[in-house]
């Protein structure tokens, strides 16, 4: 399920500046800048603000900045003025933590602005603040999320459980004073660089930073308004000032076993655990460094007061799959593989299973290419032509198009074989804290918790030792190996949590996977032997201990909003990354220069950090010169990372593992390309009932030789378009943005094909007869798109006609005997049998 499409229009800041920021366009010119976004509260707002409910949302445009800083002056006018759209002002507002890592700018209906920024803000008047995390916290209005309509819960705000874990070995991050002497004038000066020591630390943790806890009761009634067919777990929610995690758990019941039947929140007021809905902590409500007017209670209340006044609804962005749910195979992120001490034939073993699952669906095994469709006998529903072919006769399966489409399919999987994005039997699971843990300190218990140090739980593990991932993951502390137990405590309140990776509150797992929280983060959990035993034990965590630093507060004025916009619009995370990659995948005997490698990305990983959580702390650190030269090039394997990987002329060819994984996929791949139309499906596709007519068939052999030929322009056109500098000429007197947003109207050329071929032939059976006999016996070396498209409807009710009624789909069973397909066992049944 996800959040209802709504359209709204994106411009280009090129367009923006090209055009004075001044754009007026027609409705079908439009059309072509027209995006679409999941709802969220500023939708939601905006519906109630202009009693409209329309899919296409015009009093908000989206303008991509990228490219930005060859254009600053012109957009710091766009910032501070605005633009001009169809005679509608309009001004910049709000924008999410992933629009701002996009280059992404959020501009509303200027009629708008004030009723909006009314309900964002909630009435607050702020003197000075730290703007990145106000921006940051207004930001969440974007988030897209279905909405619970109606009354507010009964939420109450408590503490969080925060303590100490002594006597840590781990690498953090110093300041040194570097000395140097100047070539030129001899004179010694001296910088401050940034280095990396290991040491012996206190370290603060706070397990459930981000999460807090709800009734069985509205979790029922949340599943039940968002018309879910089993009721979650943990949902991820979101109200202005509020967001994280809120877990499902009796803590009535957990309680009155206790004799417990208040529990006291941030402000000292007791509440009745009966009148509860959800206990949720101070890290999940941002509000409470805002709204602050009296210092006790009377500040929450004029919170939900603020809430009912602007009709804000608690909004769920997700919530936890169930068991049978969960996938059994992950394809998983090169970062887990660079930084994992195995060998090349254990990394080339990690790959065979990926292998072979390709070889298996191109070599037309049913149980495999049919799940690989997401085919089987609980899902027959087509989302293509193709599909469709195959599930009226399997032979289809060996048609040349359809094989073209299933290699087009499997070679995306293929190329990313080649980066390390490996099939590896293990999940994804949510972060959660050790929930006993939560609740004794919620009722004022003792802090014991049902987990110990160096151990987890997980829903359907064994229990044994498993390793836990998380990204973004860049040095090779970050795995983490862990024991997966179940006990009594855990029986009796937990086992209903799915889906769920709970970590104890021993130890520092949390900061190990670089700083994750239990806001709603995920962690790859694999029992996977070859991982597992790839991990080096006892290294020393690389943590930043400073990362709770921000940005000092300054003035709140709409000149200081827009100068941290301007200093926020991009992001280094990709760049940091890839510069630890290529540290990671040098390669060296010395062991001198291999430590230096390791503290270079160990100083990368706390950088990286830094940039992720720099649009709410305002806090960003480049990365070092020193650092920074040596890096490049990139490795190999890189070169298939994405389009601008692939353009870049140089590469590292050092004999690193995943570049030795890429030279192996490569190869394979050259000899894992199929045969076409292997067998002969000619008799599937006509209706020997028909009559022929030699007259019109070659009538139709004249439109076939047309349409390629018009295919033929129109491709050609498309190529200038895509390189419009090399064709300004037979583009005559267009702008360049004119050009590159020129599209072929497939359509009209496909719709002009089926009218003359109706018109030659009437009856689509008849036509499809003719169209086979060219595309497949007199021209079978061409492409037979014909067919497919011009001559669809009689394709598909000859192939109707020819039906195999003995069709088998792929079925889930427990018979371990039988085919196995993604960690599940599937067996062929008769699609048709009683």
């Amino acid at each position: 399920m996800s959040p209802t499409l709504y359209e709204i229009l994106k411009f280009k800041l090129r367009d923006l500046v090209n055009n004075n920021f001044n754009i007026s366009l027609s409705m079908s010119k439009e059309r072509i800048y027209i995006i679409k976004q999941q709802d969220n509260a500023i939708f939601r707002q905006i519906r109630i603000f202009t009693e409209t409910n329309y899919f296409f949302n015009s009093y908000l445009i989206f303008v991509d900045c990228k490219g930005y800083k060859a254009m600053m002056p012109e957009l710091e006018l766009l910032l501070k003025n605005g633009f001009i759209y169809n005679d509608r002002h309009y001004v910049v507002t709000e924008r999410s933590a992933s629009m701002a890592r996009n280059g992404i700018l959020g501009f509303v209906d200027k009629e708008l602005e004030l009723q909006l920024n009314n309900a964002i803000s909630m009435d607050l008047e702020l003197s000075k603040t730290v703007i990145s995390k106000y921006v940051a916290y207004r930001g969440l209005m974007f988030s897209s999320c279905f909405f619970i309509e109606g009354n507010i819960p009964n939420i109450i705000i408590v503490d969080d459980y925060e303590t100490i874990i002594k006597n840590q070995n781990i690498k953090y991050v110093v300041e040194k004073e570097v000395s140097y002497t100047d070539k030129k004038t001899n004179e010694v000066k001296t910088y401050i660089n940034k280095d990396i020591e290991e040491g012996i630390k206190d370290i603060d943790i706070c397990p459930a930073d981000g999460s807090g806890l709800n009734s069985p009761e509205i979790a029922e009634a949340w599943a039940t308004q968002l018309g879910l067919s089993h009721i979650p777990c943990l949902y991820m929610i979101r109200l202005p000032y509020i967001k994280g995690l809120s877990i499902s758990v009796d803590f009535r019941s957990f309680y009155k076993k206790r004799g417990i039947e208040f529990i006291t929140d941030i402000w000292g007021i007791q509440h009745n655990i009966n009148d509860i809905d959800c206990i949720w902590t101070k890290s999940m409500y941002k509000g409470n460094k805002y709204f602050n007017k009296f210092g006790n209670y009377k500040d929450w209340e004029m919170y939900k007061d603020k809430i009912h006044k602007y009709n804000h609804a608690l909004g769920i962005a997700k919530w936890n799959f169930r068991q049978e749910d969960e996938k059994i195979f992950t394809r998983v992120n090169y970062q887990y593989m660079q930084t994992l001490n195995i060998t090349v034939d254990d990394m080339l073993e990690l790959a065979d299973y990926s292998k072979q699952w390709a070889e298996k669906i191109i070599s037309g095994n049913q149980i495999y290419t049919y799940n690989f469709l997401g085919l089987n006998t609980n899902s027959t529903n087509a989302q293509n032509k193709y599909m469709k072919a195959i599930l009226l006769n399997p032979r289809m399966l060996n048609d040349i198009r359809i094989q073209d489409y299933l290699y087009k399919l499997l070679k995306k999987y293929i190329q990313e074989f080649k980066i390390g994005k490996l099939w590896i039997k293990g999940n994804f699971k949510v972060v959660i804290p050790d929930i006993i843990l939560i609740l004794e300190h919620i009722g004022g218990l003792e802090p014991i918790g049902c987990l110990k140090a160096n151990e987890f739980y997980g829903h359907d593990l064994d229990n044994k030792e498993h390793l836990i991932d998380r990204n973004p993951h860049i040095c090779r502390s970050e795995h983490a190996i862990l024991k997966c137990v179940n006990n009594d405590l855990i029986k009796e309140y937990l086992s209903h949590l799915e889906n769920v990776c709970m970590l104890n509150g021993y130890d520092i797992t949390m900061r190990r996977l670089n700083g994750c929280d239990t806001d709603g983060d995920l962690v790859f959990v694999t029992d996977n032997a070859i991982m597992r035993n790839g991990v080096i034990p006892d290294l020393p965590i690389v943590i930043d201990i400073d990362d709770k630093i921000t940005a000092i507060e300054s003035e709140y004025t709409i000149s200081s909003v827009i100068n941290y916009m301007l200093m926020s619009l991009d992001s280094r995370i990709g760049e940091i990354s890839n510069v630890a990659t290529c540290y990671l995948n040098k390669q060296t005997k010395n062991e001198k220069q291999l430590k230096i490698y390791d503290n270079y990305v160990c100083l990368l990983s706390v950088i990286n950090g830094k940039e992720i959580d720099f649009a709410k702390t305002g806090i960003r650190w480049n990365i070092p010169y020193y650092i920074a030269k040596f890096a490049r090039p990139l490795p190999y394997f890189m070169k298939f990372a994405g389009k601008y990987y692939k353009s870049l002329k140089k590469f590292s060819k050092a004999q690193s593992n995943l570049n030795k994984l890429c030279w192996n996929i490569e190869k394979w791949e050259k000899q894992f390309k199929y045969k076409k139309a292997v067998h002969d499906i000619f008799d599937l596709l006509i209706d020997l009932d028909i009559d022929w007519n030699q007259d019109k068939f070659e009538e139709v052999i004249e439109l076939y030789k047309q349409f390629n030929k018009e295919m033929a322009d129109a491709k050609k056109q498309q190529a200038m378009v895509f390189n419009s500098a090399n064709y300004q000429n037979y583009f005559s007197d267009l702008t360049k943005i004119e050009i590159m947003n020129t599209e072929i109207n497939w359509g009209a050329i496909y719709e002009k094909y089926i009218i003359l071929a109706k018109e030659i032939v009437n009856n689509p059976k008849e036509l499809a007869n003719y169209a086979a006999e060219i595309c497949y016996r007199m021209y079978p070396k061409r492409s037979n798109l014909f067919i497919w498209v011009i001559c669809e409807d009689g394709l598909f009710l000859n192939l109707e006609k020819n039906r195999d009624y003995n069709l088998k789909l792929p079925q889930l069973v427990t018979d371990i005997n039988e085919t196995e397909y993604l960690g599940s066992n599937y067996k062929l049944i008769n699609l048709f049998k009683e």
